[in-house]
C-alpha cells in the first residue's frame, strides 16, 4: 500500500474517530442536563412535598388544641345552670387554661367560647396584647353570632373542626391579629343531648406559618401559597397577597397559566415551566395542594416553590465544561492512535491486496495505483459477499430455531407457549368488543395403557393420527397446540356462542370413532373434553385454562368419550352429534 493510501486510510480513520468522540460528548451532554434536570426537578418537588405535609400536620395539630377546649369539663359544664358564684369560678379556671394555651403557641393570637344564647355572645375569651395575655370579661364580651364562621361551623358533623376562610383579620377586639393572615378553627359544643350551646374558636395567625415555609430555603427558591381560587396568601410581593380583602385580587393563574389546572383539579401535583412577561427568563416551580378543613368543602392551599431555570441548569454547564475537556484530549489520542492504526493495518492489506492479484484471472491488468485500488474494491467485494452469506445463514437458523421453540416436534403443532399467545391476543380482542372465545382442554382416554401395551413408537403414531383427525375438525383460524403427553388444547376465536362450541366439541369427539391403526395393530382411542368461555367462565388467559382442565377431569370421572362445559351437568356425546 503507497503512502499517499496510507494517509487517506489515516485520515479517515482519525475522522471517524473524532466524529464519534464528537457525537458521543454531545449525546451525553444532552442526556446528563436532561437527567440532571430531571432529578433538580424531582428535588424541587420532594421539597415541596415536604413543606406541604408541614402545613398540613401544623393545621392537625392546631385542630387538636380546639376538640381539646370543645372537651374540658369546664366547658360542658357551661350548658348546665349553675349558682352565680360557681359560674364565675367556671369561667376564671377556662380563662387560665386558655392563658396557658395562649403561652404556649405564640401564633394563636386569641381563644374563646362563644355562647349560642344571646346572640352569640362570648362566654370566655383571652387576647394577646401588648402588654401581654389579658382576658376579657363583662361589657367588653362581644356578639359574634352575625358572623360567617359562626353559623357556618354549626353545619359540621358532630365531633368535626371548622377551618374558616383565610384572610386579614378585620374582626374588632382581635388585639394583634387586627389586620394580620389568619384562619379561625371552631369545635361545636354540645350537652349531654347532643345539641349544639357553644362554640370553642381559636384565632391563629398564619405569619409565622409562612415565614417557617421560607426558612431554611435558599434565596433564589421563593414561596407561592394561594387558595383554592388562586389568590396569593404569600408571595416575594407583598403587593400581591391578600388582594381579595384590599379589593384588587392578584391570581396565581394570571401569573402561571399552567397552575389553573392544579386548581381545577384538572391535573395532580406537578412541576411546571414558568415564564415571565417578556418570555427572556424561566422558571420551574412544583405545586403541591394541601387540603384545609372538611374535604366536601373543596378548600385547599396551593403551596409552590419556583426558582430559576438558570439554577436548575447550572450543573449542566459545568458538566458541559467537563465534557468539552474530555472531548479534546480523546480527540488528540484518537488523532494519534488513527495514524498509528494506519501503519500497523497498511502491511496486511497490502499481502491482502497482492494475494487477490495473484488469484485475479487478469493476470496482466493494469498496475500501480488504480491496479492496487481496483484489487482492493475486489477484495472488500469478496468479504461482503461471504459476510452476506453467513448473515443469511445465521438469520435461517434464527427462524429455524424460534419455530421449533414454538411448535412440538413430534406433532407439529403449537406448544403451549405459542397458544398462550394466541390466547391473550384473543382476550384483547374480547375486551375490545369482539366477540366470545372458547378453551377446549382435550385429553385421549387410556392413551397411558395403549403406551405401556405396544410401546412408545406405536403411541407416537397415535398421536400424530390423533392431531390430524382434530385439525381436519377445526377452523383455519382455530388453534390446536400439544401442551403435553396426551394433553391437547384448542382455542376456538369468534366462538359464535356456547350452541357453536358444543357442536364443535361433539365433532372432536366423534373424530375418533374410527379405529387407529399403528404397527399392524387396529384399536380405537377416545377422548374427553372440558370447555370453558371468555367471557362467560372468566377473562384471564390461566383462569380459562384452569376451569377447562377442570371440566375435562369431571367429564373423565362421569364416563369420558365426551364433554363438559364448565359449571355444567355432564354433555352426552350422544346429544353433542
Amino acid at each position: 500500500m503507497s503512502a499517499a493510501y496510507r494517509s487517506r486510510f489515516g485520515f479517515w480513520l482519525a475522522a471517524v474517530g473524532i466524529s464519534a468522540s464528537v457525537l458521543t460528548g454531545y449525546y451525553a451532554y444532552s442526556r446528563s442536563g436532561q437527567m440532571l434536570q430531571h432529578a433538580a426537578e424531582d428535588k424541587l418537588l420532594t421539597a415541596t412535598q415536604v413543606l406541604a405535609r408541614r402545613t398540613a400536620t401544623a393545621f392537625e395539630l392546631r385542630a387538636q388544641d380546639v376538640r381539646f377546649i370543645g372537651a374540658l369539663p369546664q366547658a360542658r359544664q357551661l350548658a348546665e345552670s349553675a349558682p352565680p358564684a360557681t359560674r364565675a369560678a367556671q369561667l376564671r379556671g377556662l380563662e387560665d387554661i386558655f392563658t396557658a394555651l395562649l403561652a404556649a403557641h405564640p401564633e394563636y393570637y386569641q381563644a374563646r367560647i362563644i355562647g349560642l344564647a344571646d346572640h352569640g355572645r362570648e362566654l370566655v375569651r383571652v387576647d394577646r396584647e401588648d402588654a401581654g395575655l389579658q382576658p376579657v370579661r363583662g361589657a367588653d364580651l362581644q356578639e359574634k353570632g352575625h358572623l360567617p364562621y359562626v353559623f357556618e361551623a354549626l353545619r359540621q358533623p358532630p365531633g368535626e373542626v371548622y377551618f374558616s376562610r383565610i384572610g386579614l383579620n378585620h374582626e374588632t377586639g382581635a388585639q394583634q391579629g387586627l389586620d394580620k393572615p389568619s384562619i379561625r378553627l371552631v369545635s361545636v359544643m354540645r350537652d349531654a343531648h347532643g345539641e349544639p350551646f357553644a362554640l370553642a374558636v381559636i384565632g391563629m395567625s398564619l405569619d409565622g406559618l409562612f415565614q417557617r415555609l421560607r426558612a431554611d430555603l435558599p434565596k433564589d427558591i421563593k414561596v407561592l401559597v394561594t387558595n383554592e381560587q388562586g389568590d396569593y396568601l404569600a408571595h416575594p410581593d407583598p403587593e400581591k397577597t391578600f388582594g381579595f380583602d384590599r379589593g384588587r385580587r392578584a391570581l396565581i393563574q394570571d401569573d402561571i397559566a399552567a397552575a389553573a389546572a392544579i386548581l381545577d383539579r384538572r391535573a395532580n401535583n406537578s412541576v411546571l415551566t414558568v415564564s415571565d412577561d417578556d418570555g427572556d427568563h424561566r422558571s420551574v416551580g412544583a405545586f403541591v395542594r394541601v387540603p384545609v378543613g372538611a374535604a366536601r368543602e373543596g378548600r385547599f392551599l396551593l403551596v409552590g416553590l419556583v426558582t430559576p431555570m438558570e439554577s436548575v441548569l447550572q450543573q449542566t454547564r459545568v458538566l458541559g465544561l467537563n465534557l468539552i475537556e474530555v472531548a479534546f484530549v480523546f480527540c488528540l489520542a484518537v488523532l494519534a492512535a488513527a495514524f498509528l492504526l494506519a501503519r500497523l493495518l497498511a502491511q496486511p492489506l497490502q499481502a491482502f491486496a497482492h494475494a487477490m492479484r495473484r488469484q485475479d484471472e487478469q493476470a496482466d491488468g493494469p498496475s500501480g495505483e488504480d491496479s492496487e485500488r481496483g484489487f482492493l474494491a475486489k477484495a472488500w467485494q469478496t468479504v461482503g459477499a461471504t459476510l452476506g452469506a453467513r448473515s443469511g445463514e445465521l438469520r435461517a437458523r434464527q427462524l429455524r430455531a424460534e419455530y421449533a421453540g414454538l411448535h412440538d416436534p413430534l406433532t407439529g403443532l403449537p406448544t403451549r407457549a405459542l397458544m398462550l399467545d394466541r390466547l391473550l391476543q384473543a382476550l384483547a380482542r374480547v375486551k375490545s368488543g369482539g366477540q366470545s372465545c372458547a378453551v377446549l382442554c382435550i385429553d385421549l382416554d387410556n392413551f397411558t395403557d395403549l403406551n405401556d401395551s405396544l410401546g412408545l413408537p406405536v403411541g407416537d403414531e397415535v398421536l400424530r393420527a390423533a392431531a390430524q383427525r382434530m385439525r381436519a375438525v377445526l377452523r383455519p383460524e382455530d388453534t390446536l397446540a400439544r401442551l403435553a403427553g396426551d394433553a391437547f388444547t384448542v382455542l376456538i376465536e369468534q366462538a359464535g356462542g356456547l350452541g357453536e362450541v358444543r357442536r364443535l366439541a361433539g365433532e372432536l369427539v366423534a373424530a375418533f370413532d374410527e379405529p387407529f391403526t399403528a404397527d399392524g395393530n387396529r384399536f380405537y382411542i377416545t377422548c374427553t373434553i372440558g370447555i370453558s368461555l371468555c367471557p362467560l367462565h372468566g377473562e384471564q388467559a390461566e383462569e380459562l385454562l384452569m376451569r377447562a382442565d377442570a371440566a375435562m377431569h369431571a367429564a373423565k370421572a362421569d364416563g369420558r368419550n365426551t364433554y363438559r362445559v364448565h359449571g355444567e351437568a355432564l354433555s352426552s356425546v350422544f346429544d353433542a352429534r
